[in-house]
């Protein structure tokens, strides 16, 4: 059994913020190399650490390669100048490294889930960490990073991109072989201190803390560069994601956004945790809760976009007739997609694009409404709130995006596909022409696009293919793997599009949203409420029977 290893340096040197990544940055990002086909891994990261000696540190001599899988997300500046990876073998335990980088902007160049290979020779091994060189601090020998116009003689790319999931455990059994893997804590709430607290202070890394309802607690590391940090600490119990740090002896939990802080449930009085919560992440919280009255609560906080909302905002007055689906069940293949679509194309209400009355506008300002704030939208791509009545005008304000472009089929505003709610979204008029009519997939690089593909940021990609899926089905539309088809009606990649439904599982948001587009047009996206019928009408379950 391997030794536990500690941290013998201050992860909050090189977990910091990295700067916001603007058009310009972007611009001056090196290309990232792709694995060259000879090149694979011969040792895991698990078995890598083990060659550490009494020392603490090892310059690497030997021809070693590892391969893992990128589990470090900076886009919300809690992480600075690296990247943290675990193993990918099958046999391999969650072992963790992290990657020192000199240079803030490039550990954005390798997305969530990236699959990646490091050529260790010539490189310094930590306590959990890689690096180019060692130097001591104030009489403490660390390891330094790794320069720019190195970072690649070392650091290469595939072009896969993996899942990414977590370990659930409690607090009291946390552990080093945890160290930098990325973990979850259930039924916890931050102690009566930290309430009314911001999450971080812009002039210091604050500690805040987490208790379970045994009084077990954890340390949580925020950095004064988080884009977060002036949000206020909610009140509330759930659950935590991170990844696990050791610091000075201390088991310390690197969250990577707010998305991390699930705190829904009911908080119980003091620090007296009685461990009451929801039990409902965004992960599996799939299917609208109904109060005795029939209306579907969706009172759950949704990822990516704010710390904490009031349950009003989330209560909407329609309901699921308890049949919806179940002519659909115990169907495959093509009758089931058939079936589907006949479920989803009865009693649609159609609403006009423009119009003096209700028409899209309306709509797109009810089913993207900020839940943080009642008088936004909350814009796709972009990622941010602006005034519901901030209608495009030029290249500023927000727009109708059409998902599925409207050229793909020719159908333009015209009421049906034109006006679909399942596929409007409200975006950001620059970043909607930006995206124009280009089919979705991942793309090489920190581009976010090339001539013929789009990629959406990650909190967007589930929601982008559960829009194409539901639109293929609706109107007897092709999901495909090609791409630049002019007018014809289908749209790619399907085989991203199948990876990104997994990447991005159905949040809150879209479970709301999908509330109140329900009510306005009468059908639902049935990838939304069931998201495994992807694989069952475009992935590797075609020909087996699904089950309501």
């Amino acid at each position: 059994m391997r030794k536990a290893l500690y941290l013998l340096f201050l992860l909050t040197a090189s977990f910091s913020a990295c700067d916001s990544g603007s058009d310009s940055i972007k611009e001056t990002i090196d290309p990232i190399p792709v694995v060259p086909v000879e090149l694979v891994s011969n040792t895991t990261i698990s078995d890598l650490k083990d060659l550490i000696g009494s020392e603490g540190f090892l310059s690497i001599t030997q021809d070693l390669v590892i391969e893992g899988k990128v589990i470090s997300d900076d886009y919300e500046k809690n992480i600075y100048e690296s990247i943290v990876i675990n193993d990918t073998k099958a046999n391999a335990d969650f072992s963790g490294i992290e990657i020192l980088l000199a240079s803030e902007e490039l550990g954005r160049s390798f997305k969530l889930g990236q699959k990646i290979l490091v050529k260790c020779k010539g490189l310094i091994l930590g306590d959990n960490v890689l690096g180019a060189n060692t130097l001591v601090e104030n009489g403490k020998k660390t390891v330094t990073a790794i320069e720019r116009n190195s970072i690649f003689d070392f650091i290469v790319k595939a072009d896969d991109i993996l899942s990414v999931e977590s370990k659930l455990t409690a607090i009291s059994n946390i552990n080093d072989d945890m160290i930098l893997s990325l973990i979850k804590v259930n039924a916890v709430q931050f102690i009566d201190a930290d309430l009314e607290k911001n999450f971080g202070d812009a002039n210091a890394d604050v500690i805040r803390t987490l208790t379970d309802k045994d009084k077990n607690t954890l340390s949580l590391n925020i950095r004064k560069t988080a884009d977060f940090g002036d949000t206020k600490i909610p009140a509330g119990n759930g659950s935590v994601m991170g990844i696990l740090t050791k610091v000075n002896g201390t088991y310390e939990l690197v969250i990577r956004g707010l998305s991390d802080v699930v705190l829904d449930g009911q908080r119980v009085d003091g620090d007296d945790n009685g461990g009451s919560q929801s039990g409902n992440d965004h992960e599996n919280f799939l299917t609208p809760e109904v109060d005795v009255n029939g209306k579907i609560i969706v009172k759950y906080t949704p990822k990516d976009y704010v710390s904490q909302i009031s349950e009003g905002q989330h209560m909407m007055s329609v309901r699921i007739p308890d049949n919806y689906y179940t002519s659909a069940s115990t169907l495959s293949g093509a009758q089931l997609r058939s079936q589907i679509q006949s479920i989803i194309s009865s009693g649609v209400k159609k609403l006009p694009y423009t119009s003096s009355s209700t028409d899209v506008w309306d709509m797109c300002e009810a089913g993207d409404q900020n839940p943080d704030n009642a008088s936004q939208v909350w814009q796709i791509y972009k990622e941010q709130g602006i005034s519901k009545s901030a209608h495009v005008s030029g290249s500023t304000g927000w727009n109708r995006e059409h998902v599925w472009a409207k050229s793909h089929g020719d159908f333009g505003t015209s009421a049906g596909p034109g006006t679909d709610g399942h596929h409007l979204r409200a975006s950001d008029a620059k970043e909607n022409g930006n995206r124009a009519a280009l089919d979705f997939a991942n793309v090489n690089g920190p581009r976010t696009k090339n001539a013929t593909f789009y990629e959406p940021p990650l909190s967007a990609k589930g929601d982008v293919a559960r829009s194409i899926f539901y639109m293929a089905v609706r109107y007897g539309f092709t999901v495909d793997e090609l791409g630049g088809q002019g007018k014809a009606e289908r749209h790619g990649k399907l085989a991203d599009l199948l990876k990104w439904n997994e990447l991005d599982p159905v949040d809150p948001y879209e479970i709301r949203r999908n509330n109140v587009i329900y009510g306005i047009q009468n059908n639902r996206n049935p990838f939304i409420d069931h998201p495994e019928l992807v694989k069952y009408i475009f992935g590797d379950k075609k020909t087996a029977v699904w089950k309501n």
